[in-house]
């Protein structure tokens, strides 16, 4: 939304409270697109997985990530001007977007769409630990439905989390200062990876819908494996939108610009050697389109290049490779249902065994496996 900025307000609360909530950003209208690629995607997850017990989850609070890859709304959403002023404000003028995805809260009167209190920040220990996640309501929040509840001042300690096997997440005790944030559409919740959150279940008459996204410094790794993590999709670079650093870069802007369009794209080639061809064309397809004038075509043709990708596997819906603890890796194997498959177990007891290759339990479990 033009005219978007982060208040000194907004910044003292991110740092006292650990979280703050904006102005509506975005229109209804603004956001329809989106939602409309929300909504799709739901439905294909649910088409697609109908009898095994992830697709419970699915049909009741489904997380749909990574949307910028196959919807160039979702896309364009990411690149917003409103998440690079927050991330100028809460990060600096470099900044990457590490994780995006979709959530919606089904009508739930069992009350399994709750999620239960957790802090990010404990699944895993990253090098540039001041992220910055927003999540944007895209309907009205309330009590009834499931609005998100946070816990000022939580921040300053990350507390031991253990696995709900009822709700199948990690979770930690509930804090004692709570604020529920009942927000219109548009409006963004902006908060710190170690900001305990969580919502209730949607008793309303429809489904909630949201979309989260994080952020951090360029080049982010895991801790202690120096991994890089997440889709290091870059949002900012000397406070400027991507976009306009992109177009310059194409465009032969000799300055500071170009060198850092051509750091981007060589970065993505080394992270991403098997998709070098992949890179190069989807280059070359932005600057045709940034060269003949078509605004469309060359948003399109930008989205398509910070799609590339490799595949990562995940389970209970985060990836492998994000998780730190060997040990809470081992119990969560040791809680996973008959709809993990042989090779998910197996990708999941590699990671403890990258993370401690003498751990015996893993040793023992993948042992069995082979």
């Amino acid at each position: 939304m033009p005219g978007f900025s982060v208040s000194p307000e907004h910044r003292r609360a991110f740092d006292e409270d650990g979280y703050f909530v904006t102005a509506p950003a975005f229109s209804e209208a603004e956001l329809a697109s989106v939602r409309d690629a929300i909504t799709a995607a739901w439905t294909q997850r649910r088409t697609e997985r109908t009898r095994s017990e992830e697709a419970r989850w699915d049909r009741l609070r489904p997380e749909l990530p990574r949307l910028h890859r196959t919807s160039d709304a979702a896309a364009d959403f990411c690149r917003s001007p409103v998440f690079a002023a927050i991330t100028d404000a809460c990060i600096g003028p470099d900044a990457d977007m590490m994780w995006n995805q979709a959530h919606v809260k089904a009508v739930d009167e069992a009350g399994l769409t709750r999620f239960p209190w957790h802090q990010d920040g404990a699944y895993a220990q990253m090098e540039y630990p001041d992220t910055v996640s927003c999540w944007v309501a895209f309907t009205r929040c309330d009590a009834q439905n499931g609005a998100m509840m946070m816990s000022p001042g939580s921040h300053k300690d990350l507390v031991p989390h253990a696995w709900d096997d009822e709700l199948k997440y990690l979770a930690r005790p509930a804090p004692e200062r709570v604020h529920q944030l009942e927000m219109d559409v548009g409006q963004i919740v902006v908060f710190r990876a170690s900001t305990a959150h969580a919502s209730p279940p949607n008793r309303g008459d429809a489904p909630r819908f949201g979309y989260s996204l994080s952020f951090s410094l360029p080049g982010q790794r895991l801790l202690p494996s120096r991994m890089l993590f997440g889709d290091q999709v870059p949002v900012t670079r000397g406070g400027r939108s991507i976009d306009a650093v992109m177009r310059e870069y194409v465009l032969g802007v000799e300055d500071m610009t170009r060198a850092q369009g051509e750091a981007i794209v060589e970065s993505m080639r080394r992270r991403l050697p098997r998709q070098r061809e992949a890179i190069d064309a989807a280059v070359r397809t932005y600057r045709a389109a940034v060269l003949a004038g078509d605004t469309i075509r060359s948003r399109r043709a930008l989205g398509a290049l910070f799609a590339v990708s490799e595949e990562d596997v995940s389970i209970n819906g985060d990836l492998i490779r994000a998780r730190n603890d060997p040990d809470a890796i081992v119990r969560e194997y040791a809680s996973l249902g008959s709809e993990i498959t042989r090779e998910q177990r197996r990708q999941l007891l590699l990671r403890a065994l990258e993370l401690d290759p003498s751990h015996a339990v893993a040793q023992a479990e993948i042992a069995r496996l082979e």
